[in-house]
């Protein structure tokens, strides 16, 4: 199985893609092409991977079908890093699959979780340790991450590591652009931790008057009041419960839950979260199950993540990477008791 870095706008044969989710200004997609030993070839979005603090990601992926170009193939695949996947391309959302390592799809999960990790049970208060080149390496061969450690190790960064580096056109080897992203990423840790350290500890995120609650009845619906304005954007979900034995499950590489740590799923099968908005100061989304399963009576973690405020309009790179960073941390997390 082969891995070619690219830039991807994308020419097929002589057929661009002009899909509208990337042909917008705002957004440059950088292509990250996989091929199979059979022949079959797919192209990852690199800047469209993104982690969520429960140690999954998400990516979008293309895959590429003769000479033409087919919007029925670009697709968001959701990964849980431990070796299972799902289509989230609306509308509902696929079922959950196994992704072999050594298949195709396993191949791209590689790739989108690169770097994804739990850290529910972290203290984001405490600095945080500097990834290795086992995380950082993933896709490449041990010559290529050997290169790949001297240039992230080596003082001052290397002269192409300049903003702009990911984006369309800037010509740079797979090797170069992991090297960036890996000082891009170590030199943001760093600033955190600073930060953290200079503010006490202390969240710099604004918090927001929420409380929750669960109807009664084995798939529940959870409703909240707020003081959040009317046209607020929420997405709510519920994490499966951790077994007793999380921490050592989680050093083991082992899922930390029962058969695994898929949220709950929403009334159209979403497991990345059920959208709503907050009107007259409350909201409500579901009903919720485990993948069809009627929950069993207890307390479960609620978890609202802020999409968007009334008027927000994300209009430039900076505002979607400001709106992406704002939804990888919820602004609520509370638990809520489901009873029959």
């Amino acid at each position: 199985m082969r891995v070619v870095e690219g830039t991807l706008i994308i020419a097929i044969g002589a057929v661009a893609i002009t899909n509208s989710a990337f042909s917008q200004a705002a957004y440059k997609p950088q292509w990250q092409k996989v091929e199979a030993d059979n022949g079959a070839v797919y192209q990852v979005d690199l800047n469209s991977i993104s982690h969520f603090n429960n140690g999954t990601a998400e990516s979008v992926v293309y895959a590429v079908e003769g000479p033409g170009y087919n919007p029925e193939n670009m697709r968001r695949f959701w990964f849980d890093c431990q070796g299972k996947y799902r289509d989230s391309t609306g509308p509902g959302i696929g079922p959950t699959s196994y992704a072999p390592p050594r298949s195709i799809i396993g191949r791209i999960s590689q790739i989108a979780c690169a770097g994804a990790k739990e850290t529910r049970f972290q203290d984001s208060s405490s600095p945080q340790p500097k990834p290795t080149p086992a995380q950082y390496c993933v896709g490449f061969s041990p010559a290529s991450c050997a290169r790949i450690t001297a240039a992230v190790e080596a003082k001052p960064k290397p002269d192409y590591c300049r903003p702009g580096f990911g984006l369309v056109g800037s010509g740079l080897s797979s090797e170069q652009l992991r090297i960036c992203y890996v000082i891009s990423s170590e030199e943001v840790r760093t600033r955190n931790d600073s930060s953290s350290q200079m503010s006490g500890g202390e969240p710099a995120a604004r918090s927001y008057n929420m409380t929750l609650t669960a109807t009664k009845g084995e798939f529940p619906t959870i409703v909240g009041h707020t003081d959040l304005p009317d046209g607020t954007k929420l997405l709510v979900s519920i994490t499966k419960p951790r077994l007793p034995n999380a921490r050592e499950l989680l050093s083991s590489g082992r899922p930390m839950c029962e058969d695994d740590c898929l949220p709950a799923a929403g009334p159209k099968g979403e497991v990345l979260g059920v959208a709503t908005t907050a009107l007259a100061g409350a909201f409500s989304a579901g009903p919720f199950s485990w993948a069809g399963k009627p929950f069993r009576p207890g307390t479960f973690e609620v978890e609202i993540f802020l999409v968007s405020l009334p008027g927000e309009q994300p209009r430039s790179p900076q505002d979607y990477e400001k709106q992406m960073d704002r939804m990888k941390k919820p602004v609520l997390t509370s638990s809520v008791v489901v009873s029959p």
